[in-house]
């Protein structure tokens, strides 16, 4: 993965997201670490619906794990929000649990 250089605010950064980009943040300590956007889905575990997803903001941390976002103060605030390479898909299918064994 490699982070474009221009910088941006976090709007700039939603906008990038809503397109179908990934973003990171060069003030992250993890290796790594970027955020997609996620479309809206059904969950589903064992067969049955559970729930209908809504759009979400998705992160692969430094440990290769996807879990939901949320953006601090400090990351709202932060100018060295960057592009990273390539696009992942948005389907929100990618992250339904699996049925326990």
């Amino acid at each position: 993965m490699t982070a474009t250089t221009p910088q941006m605010d976090f709007g700039q950064a939603l906008q990038v997201l809503r397109a179908g980009a990934r973003v990171m943040r060069h003030g992250w300590n993890g290796k790594g670490m970027w955020l997609t956007l996620a479309d809206s889905g059904t969950w589903k575990q064992d067969g049955y619906v559970q729930g209908d997803l809504q759009p979400f903001i998705l992160m692969k941390t430094a440990d290769d794990k996807f879990v939901p976002w949320l953006a601090s103060q400090t990351d709202i605030l932060a100018l060295d929000w960057c592009e990273c390479g390539g696009n992942f898909s948005r389907s929100a299918s990618l992250i339904q649990p699996t049925s326990p064994a």
